[in-house]
């Protein structure tokens, strides 16, 4: 019997605590719908697994904030990505994907390569859609009717906000909450924070906002274009939600990054053919 490759215990993901049957409902449309919420009177096995799950891995730690950095590196075609720690390791390979009909168009893999597990994916129903519909598990297309669905929706045109939520339990209650969150593009001197190297006048940099105490817990800065190799980093600062909201956080970003890059790269085609 052939043995079953494992990602690092440091990014390991229990999948079968990342989605609820209950919570999601098979839909005809080409995207999932956005997961319900649970009513506080509802209850079921796989509920009772994800509200563990919740209580073991996204409680904030009583310890000061956190200030971790990854870098996210360009693969050789230029289309994928990896995250690496400090030291270089790759922790996370992101796939990125517009040639393949019916495949997620962002898959983030626990490892680094492509082959390794999938722990989430990002879909979005054309290039110019305002929101973006994220999951949590393996990505399968047999499996997509049983993941916990979320959803990314952009509001404030002028000035965009990419809003999302996530349940975390309340360390003061004890009780599951609903928190949001919203990635928000900066520029300028609130980018140029970031370290040296940044493009501070990207359209891909962006920080995260919890929107109930106004905290920036992460941001996503990207590289000046002289860098061939390096995208950008993305940092988490504050709280420490835990292993899920992290993955739930990139997942969300780089659903945003790919989704600019792609734009980027459609209207400079049309410029090119004189559209």
């Amino acid at each position: 019997m052939a043995t079953q490759v494992q990602p690092p215990a440091y990014n390991s993901v229990d999948e079968k605590y990342l989605y609820d049957p209950s919570r999601y409902e098979r839909s005809q449309s080409p995207l999932p719908p956005a997961t319900p919420r649970r009513g506080s009177n509802e209850s079921s096995p796989a509920v009772s697994e994800y509200d563990e799950k919740v209580k073991n891995e996204l409680v904030p730690t009583a310890s000061s904030p956190t200030l971790k950095s990854y870098g996210v590196m360009h693969t050789k075609s230029h289309i994928n990505m990896r995250v690496q720690d400090s030291s270089g390791r790759t922790l996370y390979y992101v796939d990125n994907s517009f040639f393949t009909p019916g495949k997620p168009d962002v898959t983030l893999c626990a490892g680094s390569e492509k082959t390794d597990p999938v722990i989430g994916v990002v879909r979005w129903s054309n290039l110019y859609s305002k929101h973006l519909k994220v999951g949590l598990g393996s990505g399968k297309a047999e499996d997509e009717k049983n993941m916990v669905w979320e959803e990314v929706r952009t509001e404030h045109m002028r000035h965009p906000e990419h809003k999302w939520s996530i349940d975390l339990m309340n360390p003061n209650t004890g009780a599951t909450e609903r928190k949001t969150f919203a990635w928000k593009r900066i520029h300028g001197d609130e980018a140029a924070a970031e370290g040296d190297g940044v493009n501070t006048m990207s359209f891909k940099n962006f920080k995260c906002v919890d929107l109930a105490t106004g905290q920036t817990v992460a941001v996503f800065a990207s590289n000046r274009y002289k860098s061939w190799n390096k995208l950008g980093k993305i940092t988490f600062k504050g709280e420490n939600y835990g292993q899920t909201w992290e993955v739930m956080a990139m997942l969300t970003v780089f659903g945003l990054v790919e989704m600019s890059r792609r734009r980027g790269r459609h209207r400079r085609s049309g410029a090119a053919h004189g559209e």
